[in-house]
């Protein structure tokens, strides 16, 4: 079962650009960063959104991938 998950998010993965991953980013996390006070727009927005992100992709992997 973990296996077939585990194939599943990394297709589905794989079926988005970078930019559409990118705005997926953006809207998830956007208004996170924005709440921390950082102005939209900014390099430190961006990099918010950016380590926002990889901690969840981070956490999935670990979930998905768990023994």
């Amino acid at each position: 079962m973990k296996i077939a998950l585990a194939i599943l998010v990394l297709a589905l993965a794989g079926c988005a650009t970078p930019q559409q991953r990118a705005a997926k980013a953006m809207e998830r996390h956007g208004p996170y960063c924005t709440a921390l006070g950082l102005k939209q727009g900014t390099p430190e927005w961006a990099n918010c959104v950016e380590q926002a992100q990889a901690s969840e992709d981070a956490m999935t992997a670990a979930i998905v991938f768990r023994r």
